[in-house]
């Protein structure tokens, strides 16, 4: 049993519980496979169809604050942190080649703290610092990749999603939006049975520019790019 001290903070416990449950999930679902005592197959089409799965995604990457006027002036601060999320897609199999569709949903959050100290005072940031945060990320991207026996490298790209936010105190700044943008990356997937597969994979992220609106009166953004590495689990049905 896990005590949480009354000086654990919230977001500490909400990792821990998050862990705790991919965990389980994972044990479910390897006691599943190893109950149906499923044996990989010489199927022509061992990776068609549909299929779910749970992941877990490390975010990490850089993030700026760009000042446009009355000067021009650029901060970054080191983003990171930890999705947590669903998975479901369909593949199509030609002979080695497989293609298809795939969609994820993620939960938690990344962020990213830039300072600037010193700096010029009539920066937003000041030595306070401007903080984005990134939340409810999900994309939509296709597949291609080629088999080799039960091993599927392969290459993604596809659209994102996701809740942003952007806090500037010294401005007196609290922005919550949406944004979107695109994604790339590669990975690669292997088949322990029939149904039951394991991957890891690196996606690229761009968000575009979290413009601040008029209230700034200094014309600023925060363009939003970061890396996922990310494993996962999958059922294929």
């Amino acid at each position: 049993m896990i005590v949480f001290t009354t000086g654990t903070s919230a977001l500490a416990r909400v990792k821990v519980l998050n862990i705790l449950l991919l965990a389980k999930i994972i044990i479910i679902v390897s006691t599943i496979n190893v109950v149906a005592q499923t044996s990989i197959g010489n199927s022509d089409n061992q990776w068609s169809g549909f299929y779910i799965g749970v992941q877990g995604s490390y975010v990490t990457g850089k993030n700026h604050w760009q000042q446009t006027a009355p000067f021009s002036q650029s901060i970054e601060g080191n983003m990171n942190g930890v999705l947590f999320g669903i998975v479901g897609g369909w593949n199509f199999q030609n002979n080695n080649l497989i293609y298809g569709v795939e969609l994820d949903s993620s939960f938690g959050k990344a962020d990213a703290l830039s300072v600037n100290n010193p700096g010029p005072p009539s920066f937003l940031c000041g030595s306070a610092g401007c903080k984005t945060e990134i939340s409810n990320f999900s994309t939509f991207r296709s597949r291609i990749g080629y088999t080799f026996g039960n091993t599927l490298p392969y290459f993604t790209a596809g659209v994102a999603v996701a809740r942003a936010r952007a806090d500037a105190p010294r401005a007196i700044i609290n922005l919550t939006d949406t944004v979107s943008g695109f994604v790339f990356g590669v990975g690669i997937e292997h088949a322990f049975s029939n149904h039951i597969s394991g991957k890891i994979e690196y996606i690229h992220t761009d968000l575009g520019d979290f413009s601040i609106p008029t209230n700034c009166s200094i014309n600023c953004t925060s363009p939003i790019e970061f890396g996922l590495l990310r494993a996962g689990l999958n059922y294929q049905f």
